[in-house]
């Protein structure tokens, strides 16, 4: 293989890897999300945990904004990430937080009337007393309480524990129980209600909390039937890994959400199942986001800790094609620096990629026969390397034969050309991926002839340069690309 092709690579444009961005007060002005932006971040996540519908809706508002005001307008994609089906323990007395001690008794019940102390809370779960059993173990705030199921009585649907560790108990604080199946609904009123407002306000994306089974994907596929929004899966306990296979075969994407999954599974398991999802999303052509505490220091630090930069840089050496910041830049003291960082470290490991190995080792595992359009994909990336392209350019109105493309992890960067803005937005959760929005698609040759000046000016191809293009006999036309072409890149002169 060519160390000098290899090392175009390292050509400086773009990351190929991307970066999400919670959006919370500190980041929420139209001024910081350009910050943000220009930093790095492509798309946007609003966290429906916390902030209210007048809240997201100014969010979007801003968003909008920013990019109509933007001098070159640039594809931004947004997020909503539910709140999902959680357990809470209830109010407690006077609302202030109540210490328990280690070994003592405490008592879960379903009566929200009566507050909560030192021996007793209500919680949100009303099937609790049905779901666990003597020696199960119930975590509270985060697995900071642990405490081992004693006695259930169904009588009065009070479970008696005893609490393994001295903690402060606040109020509406998440309960997890590790390895039990729960009798929780795929989505809430709530998410439900979210959700509506997602599709009123042109959200690209649904992040859906807690997936336990293909069916909650397909329960959430019917509410937004028809609006092209995706759905990206978050698996985040023990039932959702058990039903992988089936859930990422009905999502678009799936987020690695290794919060609440390293409360609910040993810790010590969290990085191989991380590691098992990335590989199986990649075998599938399905855009994966690594997220949780990647560099969580950086709330009150102005530097991550290196163990922080490590885990980001593993996670787009494993093949994520997203990494994720939370806290980092809702209500962290350095949210534009957290975002350089993030930037920094994923252009470092993404020099490290042995992209001469991806596409082989890729192939091994596509099981035949394949759709037309990512024969064509797979035979651009293939004709890619045989011919040492700086650039490949698809024409793509669905943005689908971009995903293929994606999949062959190519090394050599990808403009894709399309005319819906959606598909544009949603291009910026694809590795290696940048979206090129135009007006039409009609007539091809001027749009190619655009593409390739735009990846000179961005300095991702040079003039003579051979160009890979994928595009279809019929222009504008959804699942219709069934040409690869081999072209010599132009400059401004031509």
């Amino acid at each position: 293989m060519d160390a000098k092709y290899i090392a175009q690579a390292d050509r400086p444009v773009q990351i190929k890897t991307k970066i999400i961005c919670t959006i919370g007060p500190k980041t929420q002005s139209v001024e910081a999300l350009g910050k943000l932006h220009r930093a790095g971040m492509n798309v946007c996540r609003m966290n429906f945990s916390h902030g209210s519908h007048e809240y997201h809706g100014q969010t979007v508002q801003n968003i909008r904004t920013y990019v109509s005001s933007s001098a070159n307008p640039k594809a931004i994609a947004i997020l909503l990430d539910t709140k999902g089906p959680e357990i809470r323990t209830g109010k407690l007395v006077g609302g202030v937080d109540k210490r328990l001690v280690g070994g003592s008794t405490f008592t879960f019940h379903n009566d929200d009337s009566i507050l909560g102390d030192e021996h007793q809370v209500s919680t949100s779960y009303k099937s609790l007393a049905t779901s666990v059993k003597p020696g199960d173990r119930i975590l509270v705030d985060d697995g900071l309480i642990g405490m081992v199921v004693q006695s259930v009585d169904q009588a009065t649907q009070r479970v008696v524990c005893v609490v393994e560790n001295d903690g402060m108990m606040g109020e509406t604080k998440g309960v997890n129980l590790p390895g039990i199946e729960v009798d929780l609904p795929a989505i809430t009123e709530k998410d439900a209600g979210d959700i509506r407002f997602g599709i009123k306000n042109g959200v690209d994306f649904i992040a859906a909390s807690f997936i336990r089974k293909a069916a909650d994907v397909l329960e959430i596929r019917k509410l937004i039937d028809g609006t092209g929004i995706k759905i990206i899966s978050k698996i985040e306990n023990q039932e959702g890994l058990e039903n992988f296979d089936a859930i990422l075969a009905v999502s678009d994407g799936i987020m690695v959400a290794r919060g609440d999954l390293g409360v609910e599974i040993p810790v010590e398991q969290v990085a191989r199942y991380q590691k098992m999802m990335i590989r199986k999303c990649n075998a599938a052509g399905k855009h994966v986001v690594t997220a949780t505490q990647m560099l969580e220091s950086m709330i009150v630090n102005p530097r991550p800790t290196r163990a922080e930069a490590t885990d980001v840089a593993n996670a787009v050496l494993d093949g994520s094609d997203c990494v994720m910041l939370s806290g980092e830049t809702a209500k962290g003291a350095f949210p534009f620096l957290a975002v350089e960082m993030m930037a920094k470290i994923c252009r470092e490991a993404e020099i490290d990629i042995n992209y001469s190995e991806l596409y082989p080792s890729i192939r091994r595992q596509v099981r035949l026969p394949i759709s037309i359009s990512e024969t064509v994909a797979s035979s651009a990336v293939k004709t890619s390397w045989d011919v040492y392209a700086a650039l490949i350019i698809v024409l793509s109105q669905s943005g689908n034969t971009a995903i293929a493309i994606s999949k062959y992890r190519p090394i050599a960067p990808v403009l894709a050309v399309t005319a819906s803005p959606q598909a544009a937005r949603q291009c910026q959760v694809l590795r290696g991926i940048y979206p090129l929005l135009v007006d039409s698609m009609e007539g091809s040759e001027d749009i190619i002839h655009r593409a390739m000046l735009l990846g000179v000016k961005m300095g991702m191809a040079q003039a003579g340069d051979p160009v890979v293009v994928t595009s279809g006999v019929l222009e504008g036309t959804v699942g219709s690309t069934n040409v690869m072409r081999v072209l010599k890149c132009v400059d401004a002169e031509v």
